[in-house]
Protein backbone atom coordinates (compact mmCIF):
# COMPACT_ATOMS: atom_id res chain seq x y z
CA UNK A 1 0.00 0.00 0.00
CA UNK A 2 1.35 3.53 -0.87
CA UNK A 3 0.89 6.54 1.19
CA UNK A 4 1.68 10.15 -0.20
CA UNK A 5 3.06 12.22 2.57
CA UNK A 6 3.90 16.29 1.94
CA UNK A 7 5.98 18.36 2.76
CA UNK A 8 4.49 21.56 2.88
CA UNK A 9 7.44 24.07 2.70
CA UNK A 10 8.88 22.41 -0.35
CA UNK A 11 5.98 21.47 -1.72
CA UNK A 12 7.40 17.08 -2.25
CA UNK A 13 5.08 14.34 -2.15
CA UNK A 14 7.04 11.26 -1.09
CA UNK A 15 5.40 7.81 -1.94
CA UNK A 16 5.85 5.24 0.95
CA UNK A 17 4.90 1.60 1.18
CA UNK A 18 3.83 0.56 4.81
CA UNK A 19 4.41 -3.19 3.49
CA UNK A 20 8.10 -3.54 5.01
CA UNK A 21 8.34 -0.32 7.74
CA UNK A 22 11.66 -1.83 8.89
CA UNK A 23 13.37 -2.01 5.03
CA UNK A 24 14.35 1.83 5.11
CA UNK A 25 17.23 4.34 4.74
CA UNK A 26 19.04 4.24 1.67
CA UNK A 27 18.40 1.00 0.53
CA UNK A 28 14.98 2.63 0.02
CA UNK A 29 12.32 2.41 -2.59
CA UNK A 30 13.15 4.13 -5.77
CA UNK A 31 10.35 6.96 -5.54
CA UNK A 32 12.22 7.39 -1.90
CA UNK A 33 15.81 7.54 -3.54
CA UNK A 34 14.58 10.14 -6.32
CA UNK A 35 13.00 12.33 -4.09
CA UNK A 36 16.09 12.15 -2.12
CA UNK A 37 18.50 12.75 -4.70
CA UNK A 38 16.46 15.64 -5.99
CA UNK A 39 16.48 17.40 -2.81
CA UNK A 40 20.02 17.05 -1.79
CA UNK A 41 21.06 18.38 -5.63
CA UNK A 42 18.77 21.19 -4.76
CA UNK A 43 19.73 24.56 -4.19
CA UNK A 44 17.75 25.27 -1.27
CA UNK A 45 17.80 27.11 1.87
CA UNK A 46 19.18 25.62 4.68
CA UNK A 47 15.88 25.72 6.39
CA UNK A 48 14.54 23.66 3.85
CA UNK A 49 17.03 21.05 4.30
CA UNK A 50 16.11 20.69 7.91
CA UNK A 51 12.00 20.60 6.97
CA UNK A 52 12.76 17.79 4.47
CA UNK A 53 15.17 16.16 6.87
CA UNK A 54 12.64 16.38 9.69
CA UNK A 55 9.68 14.90 7.32
CA UNK A 56 12.44 12.00 6.08
CA UNK A 57 12.87 11.33 9.87
CA UNK A 58 9.18 11.33 10.64
CA UNK A 59 9.14 8.66 7.49
CA UNK A 60 11.78 6.40 9.24
CA UNK A 61 14.44 7.39 6.57
CA UNK A 62 17.15 8.08 9.13
CA UNK A 63 20.28 7.98 7.27
CA UNK A 64 18.35 10.43 4.82
CA UNK A 65 17.67 12.40 7.19
CA UNK A 66 20.99 12.88 8.51
CA UNK A 67 22.55 13.47 5.33
CA UNK A 68 20.02 16.31 4.69
CA UNK A 69 21.25 17.84 7.83
CA UNK A 70 24.38 17.86 6.93
CA UNK A 71 23.52 19.64 3.58
CA UNK A 72 21.82 22.39 5.68
CA UNK A 73 24.88 22.54 8.02
CA UNK A 74 27.31 22.52 5.03
CA UNK A 75 24.76 25.93 3.53
CA UNK A 76 25.19 27.88 6.77
CA UNK A 77 28.84 27.31 7.06
CA UNK A 78 31.62 30.46 6.03
CA UNK A 79 32.20 31.04 2.27
CA UNK A 80 35.70 30.39 2.76
CA UNK A 81 35.39 27.14 4.16
CA UNK A 82 33.35 25.94 0.77
CA UNK A 83 35.57 27.43 -1.31
CA UNK A 84 38.33 25.20 0.17
CA UNK A 85 36.14 22.49 -0.04
CA UNK A 86 35.96 23.26 -3.67
CA UNK A 87 40.05 23.77 -3.53
CA UNK A 88 40.54 20.47 -2.02
CA UNK A 89 38.29 19.63 -4.87
CA UNK A 90 39.87 20.61 -7.45
CA UNK A 91 43.05 19.35 -6.52
CA UNK A 92 41.48 15.66 -6.23
CA UNK A 93 40.67 16.22 -9.91
CA UNK A 94 43.74 16.13 -11.19
CA UNK A 95 44.75 12.70 -9.32
CA UNK A 96 44.85 9.39 -11.38
CA UNK A 97 44.32 7.57 -8.20
CA UNK A 98 40.81 6.53 -7.96
CA UNK A 99 40.83 5.48 -4.15
CA UNK A 100 42.27 8.49 -3.32
CA UNK A 101 39.24 10.46 -4.99
CA UNK A 102 36.53 8.50 -3.71
CA UNK A 103 38.16 8.72 -0.14
CA UNK A 104 37.79 12.58 -0.82
CA UNK A 105 34.95 12.56 -2.04
CA UNK A 106 33.43 10.36 0.61
CA UNK A 107 34.87 12.96 3.14
CA UNK A 108 33.20 15.82 1.55
CA UNK A 109 29.92 14.04 1.57
CA UNK A 110 30.06 13.45 5.05
CA UNK A 111 30.85 17.36 5.41
CA UNK A 112 27.70 18.01 3.67
CA UNK A 113 29.01 18.90 0.02
CA UNK A 114 27.32 16.79 -1.81
CA UNK A 115 27.72 18.53 -5.19
CA UNK A 116 31.68 18.28 -4.95
CA UNK A 117 31.43 14.60 -3.89
CA UNK A 118 29.41 13.80 -6.75
CA UNK A 119 31.76 15.19 -9.01
CA UNK A 120 34.66 13.44 -7.74
CA UNK A 121 32.86 10.29 -7.79
CA UNK A 122 32.08 10.72 -11.38
CA UNK A 123 36.03 11.30 -12.32
CA UNK A 124 36.52 8.41 -9.98
CA UNK A 125 34.74 6.18 -12.38
CA UNK A 126 36.25 7.96 -15.35
CA UNK A 127 39.67 7.24 -14.12
CA UNK A 128 38.68 3.48 -13.65
CA UNK A 129 37.32 3.20 -16.85
CA UNK A 130 40.72 4.71 -18.53
CA UNK A 131 42.64 1.97 -16.52
CA UNK A 132 40.64 -0.30 -17.74
CA UNK A 133 41.38 0.18 -21.59
CA UNK A 134 44.26 -1.05 -23.19
CA UNK A 135 46.63 2.08 -23.88
CA UNK A 136 47.63 2.88 -27.43
CA UNK A 137 50.71 1.69 -28.96
CA UNK A 138 52.15 3.92 -32.03
CA UNK A 139 55.10 2.90 -33.75
CA UNK A 140 58.47 4.54 -32.69
CA UNK A 141 59.57 6.90 -35.77
CA UNK A 142 62.13 5.40 -38.19
CA UNK A 143 65.59 5.70 -37.19
CA UNK A 144 67.76 8.81 -38.12
CA UNK A 145 70.38 6.96 -40.17
CA UNK A 146 67.44 5.36 -42.33
CA UNK A 147 65.31 9.04 -42.50
CA UNK A 148 66.60 10.28 -46.26
CA UNK A 149 65.80 6.78 -47.29
CA UNK A 150 62.45 6.61 -45.80
CA UNK A 151 61.49 10.34 -47.24
CA UNK A 152 62.24 8.86 -50.93
CA UNK A 153 60.27 5.97 -50.54
CA UNK A 154 57.17 8.22 -48.75
CA UNK A 155 57.48 10.79 -51.05
CA UNK A 156 57.18 8.08 -54.32
CA UNK A 157 54.06 6.65 -52.38
CA UNK A 158 52.42 9.59 -51.86
CA UNK A 159 52.88 11.78 -55.89
CA UNK A 160 49.99 10.29 -58.08
CA UNK A 161 51.05 8.20 -60.77
CA UNK A 162 51.23 10.16 -64.35
CA UNK A 163 50.52 8.76 -67.60
CA UNK A 164 54.31 7.45 -69.37
CA UNK A 165 55.41 10.14 -72.19
CA UNK A 166 54.91 7.89 -74.93
CA UNK A 167 51.30 7.76 -74.39
CA UNK A 168 48.86 9.92 -76.23
CA UNK A 169 47.04 12.32 -74.54
CA UNK A 170 43.04 11.52 -73.82
CA UNK A 171 41.23 13.35 -76.50
CA UNK A 172 38.32 15.62 -75.85
CA UNK A 173 34.88 13.61 -75.55
CA UNK A 174 32.96 15.02 -78.50
CA UNK A 175 29.74 16.72 -77.74
CA UNK A 176 26.51 16.00 -79.82
CA UNK A 177 24.47 19.63 -80.30
CA UNK A 178 21.53 20.54 -78.56
CA UNK A 179 18.70 19.46 -79.63
CA UNK A 180 20.14 16.24 -81.08
CA UNK A 181 18.45 12.88 -80.22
Amino acid sequence: MVVPAVIFGGGLVLALARARPKARGLAALPAVKWYFQRILDARLPPAEFRRAAAEFARLGYTEEARVLRKRADYGELPLSVRQEHGRIAEQALTSQNAEAIRAVAANLREQGAVGNAARLVQHARAVEAAQRTAPISVPPPPPASAAPAAQEAAAAASTPASPPPSAPAAEPLAQAPRGAA
